[in-house]
């Protein structure tokens, strides 16, 4: 991604762009091919190959067997890797256990959900493909300017409101005027999202007895919601038992009796 070895990397760049033109072509052609159509077509031209290959070759014919082949235990391993990856990524970004990482990924997820709104996901897919290419060899040629760009700025904004030392009294109350002001002039989906990245800005401001209190006095009723949630749903599955026409109907106690 950082262009260090330049031919290799406009080989793989070239060919992820001619991928994406395929796609489009097979998604959006005046062939008007369905996604089901495309993908039968491609598994048509796999069975084709494979037939050729088994009345041509029977060593070549073995060697586009999947099961126990070398590159599908490629794959599994680097879906393992993956799925690990991606475990770590959402218990360090979706967790919400940090505060100040919490406001910034609403805000970005925002900040995206409100450009989705202007461009189709696959127009975005090719921006960000060609943005993974790009800006990052450009952000390292140009490390030190942007830098100093975004000290200058962090300088003349945040920094001068913590130097100001604003209580945290002026603060809530500003935040709390930005809320009523997206409920009340904004849609239903610009406030309630607009409201959660306010509330995620709060929580910043939270002394960790006070996210300890709150905590307190919520369990006794997240306790008792998971409870009647844990007995709706055994009731459920009892209920889908008695349906059965294979045997006897399973009958058991109330599952809303005081105990």
């Amino acid at each position: 991604l950082l262009w260090t070895e330049p031919l290799q990397t406009l080989v793989v760049f070239a060919s992820g762009l001619l991928a994406f033109g395929l796609l489009t072509w097979v998604a959006y052609g005046p062939h008007r091919w369905s996604v089901i159509s495309a993908v039968s077509y491609l598994l048509l031209l796999d069975l084709g190959v494979n037939f050729v290959r088994y009345f041509v070759s029977e060593p070549w014919h073995k060697s586009c067997l999947w099961t126990g082949s070398k590159q599908l235990n490629d794959i599994r391993r680097s879906v393992s890797s993956f799925l690990i990856s991606l475990g770590s990524a959402h218990d360090k970004y979706l967790s919400a256990e940090d505060p100040a990482i919490t406001l910034k990924v609403a805000g970005a997820l925002w900040a995206l959900a409100w450009l989705g709104s202007y461009i189709s996901f696959w127009w975005l897919a090719l921006v960000s493909y060609v943005a993974v290419f790009t800006l990052p060899a450009a952000y390292t040629m140009t490390k030190d300017q942007i830098n100093s760009i975004a000290a200058t700025v962090r300088a003349n904004t945040i920094d001068q409101v913590d130097k100001a030392g604003l209580p945290r009294t002026v603060r809530w109350g500003v935040s709390a005027v930005v809320l009523v002001g997206l409920i009340w002039f904004a849609g239903f989906s610009t406030a309630l999202i607009g409201t959660f990245v306010i509330c995620t800005y709060w929580r910043t401001l939270m002394f960790t007895r006070e996210i300890a209190a709150v905590r307190n006095f919520a369990e006794p009723y997240t306790q008792s919601v998971h409870k009647v949630s844990r007995r709706i749903g055994v009731a459920a599955e009892d209920a889908f038992q008695r349906l059965s026409t294979t045997g006897p109907a399973k009958r058991t106690k109330s599952h809303f009796r005081a105990e």
